[in-house]
């Protein structure tokens, strides 16, 4: 009885769990709400696709995004700016935007758009330095209102104003430095308490500024830390690059002076960004003369192109900085910004650092196992030098097991081993301990295979008939096989055309099947 019951709850739970199961498949087989929504309220003109991917990563707070969209300004474009927004806004943003904030924050950016102003909506410009809700990494809050209404003045645009305002900012500013890692302060919470970092000062500014309709971008270099802003002085219709202005909060009298960032700094300079939390640029040459770094790494002989770990490091105050935003593009011409340094070429990629400076180039590789090589290059740069700094990385010999079993072929083969290339090539490494003599028993059968190259180091235990051949040096071989055999275990590699199929070092009961799976059907017939 006992089990006949467990029987019949086991099926009742069965056929309860089929409807839930067909319901899912269903759900998946439609639209989810979200993609429902923007195929219902956007026009077909926008990217309904993307502003629904835009939505599910939002979580439970996609009402309020789709809120936001919804009851944006009268016009496609105008929706279109508001969606550009969303889905350049990072996820944790997303996850606690509100749509009041929302539109507050365009309803003001809109009001510096037209005659006067003469910013357009729909212009990347447009949406990166005046509608952004974003200066840096400060929590979202609603700062433009209120400090549109706190520093409101004249509707006048122009660099003295946007010096003015700095001016009027920094004023009886405390600066403070924090002695550990945290947040930084939202705009309007530092207004409050007139005190802060000297990041937050300039957070601060940038924030102002850009609720006065000032097209603002922060500014900060990365081997000191220090922080200033920018401000757009040029031609609203056709951008040049060339047309963005210092303010300096620190000292609010040297605004202007582009000069005057290489004394705020100590007197170096290594890579100077501008930008936002959307996105960032090299702007290293508005500030300082530069040299090129172009990296280039190869590994046992063979290019790496699309190589990523490395970093270049500069000498000051006594130790290396780690140089993280190298990484940013650089804009030479109109938006939207390229994709990383150099964007688009195949040629190894040039960065643009401060000159003159000391600097190292560090490259890491782990390896399986735990083995991690790391390998520097210390190289100086004056204005106006290229460094070529090529890196080769050699694999170490002394690896663990399942390191080796990663390790290809050398890439240059001398040409009396020209013969790796071809066919199948089975090499048994190995000594007199027993772990040999136990992996000997098991790969002899492939010895005879007339098919199959094999090679071993102990040209007396090869069977009769075989013959040493007239140029041998087992030293190089191992050279180009990359073997180190201290450690009195045996080591098979399997080739096949050139290419490593099999790398086993030590002993293990299965080889002979690992070789035959690896090999090409012709052979493995024989």
């Amino acid at each position: 009885m006992p089990h006949r019951l467990k029987l019949l709850t086991l099926l009742l739970a069965l056929l309860c769990a089929l409807p839930a199961h067909a319901e899912e498949e269903t759900a998946a087989a439609e639209p989810d709400a979200q993609a429902l929504w923007a195929l219902e309220h956007l026009p077909a003109e926008l990217d309904g696709e993307a502003a629904a991917a835009m939505l599910r990563d939002a979580g439970d707070n996609w009402a309020e995004l789709a809120a936001a969209l919804e009851a944006s300004p009268s016009g496609q474009e105008r929706q279109a700016d508001m969606l550009w927004l969303l889905i350049n806004a990072p996820h944790l943003d997303r996850l606690e935007l509100r749509s009041e904030m929302l539109l507050s924050n365009h309803e003001l950016a809109l009001s510096y758009c037209g005659e006067g102003w003469g910013y357009q909506p729909g212009s990347e410009f447009f949406r990166r330095y005046i509608l952004n809700y974003r200066i840096d990494d400060e929590p979202v809050t609603d700062w433009r209102s209120e400090l549109n209404r706190r520093y409101g003045g004249p509707d006048e645009e122009g660099s003295d104003r946007a010096f003015d305002l700095v001016a009027r900012v920094a004023q009886d500013f405390s600066i403070v430095e924090r002695g550990y890692f945290g947040n930084l302060a939202d705009p309007v919470a530092i207004d409050n308490a007139r005190a802060g970092t000297e990041r937050e000062l300039a957070l601060l500014c940038a924030a102002v500024l850009r609720s006065q309709g000032f097209a603002t971008r922060f500014t900060r270099e990365n081997m000191t830390g220090t922080s200033w802003v920018e401000v757009y002085d040029g031609d609203r219709l056709e951008y040049d690059p060339d047309a963005w202005i210092a303010l300096f909060p620190q000292a609010p009298e040297q605004s202007g002076k582009a000069q005057h960032a290489l004394e705020l700094c100590g007197g170096s300079i290594a890579v100077v960004t501008a930008g936002d939390a959307f996105g960032r640029e090299q702007v290293t040459a508005r500030y300082t003369p530069v040299g090129l770094a172009v990296p280039r790494f190869s590994r046992d002989g063979h290019y790496l192109p699309d190589f990523e770990h490395w970093t270049i490091t500069a000498w000051h105050e006594g130790s290396y900085v780690p140089l993280d935003d190298l990484g940013y593009p650089t804009s030479e011409a109109d938006y939207p910004l390229t994709d990383g340094a150099n964007a688009g070429s195949t040629e190894p990629q040039s960065y643009a650092l401060g000159a003159p400076g000391d600097y190292r180039l560090q490259c890491g590789v782990r390896y399986p196992g735990g083995t991690v090589q790391v390998l520097n290059r210390d190289f100086s740069l004056l204005p106006g030098d290229r460094a070529e700094l090529e890196i080769e990385i050699s694999t170490p010999l002394e690896l663990p097991d399942e390191a080796l079993r990663e390790r290809g072929i050398a890439a240059e083969i001398p040409e009396e081993f020209a013969w790796l290339s071809e066919g199948v090539q089975l090499f048994f490494i190995h000594d007199e301990g027993e772990p040999s003599v136990r992996t000997a028993l098991l790969v002899q059968e492939f010895d005879r295979r007339a098919e199959i190259s094999f090679h071993s180091e102990k040209w007396q235990d090869r069977p009769e008939g075989w013959e040493k051949p007239d140029v041998y040096s087992p030293e190089l071989l191992r050279d180009v096989l990359r073997v180190a055999d201290a450690d009195e275990k045996p080591v098979l590699i399997l080739l096949v055309d050139g290419e490593l199929r099999l790398y086993l070092r030590g002993y293990n009961l299965n080889v002979a099947d690992w070789i035959r799976r690896q090999l090409p059907a012709e052979a493995d017939a024989g």
